[in-house]
């Protein structure tokens, strides 16, 4: 058990879509208005800017940043594993 300890408390998850252990990554979204609401893959992650979404297998994924009386942000962003993540 103590070899699975140690490997989520270095950032792997098992990807069951891969059948592997990855690397997690992480995305820090960004900018104004601060009030935002941000949707990955369709699923509501918050509002509020800056937000910061962690432990994050590495893929592709769909970002969506609403707000009213402003355009509707939609964007793909691939998420790789150790390395910085930044949408702003």
């Amino acid at each position: 058990m103590a070899p699975v300890v140690v490997m989520y408390a270095s950032g792997y998850r098992y990807d069951f879509k891969k059948r592997a252990l990855s690397r997690v990554g992480f995305l820090l979204i960004d900018g104004k208005p601060k009030t935002a609401e941000v949707y990955l893959q369709g699923a509501h992650s918050g509002t509020g800017l800056p937000l910061y979404l962690k432990q994050l297998q590495p893929d592709y994924y769909s970002i969506e940043i609403k707000n009213n009386g402003y355009h509707t942000l939609k964007t793909n962003r691939e998420i790789k594993s150790e390395s910085s993540n930044i949408l702003s």
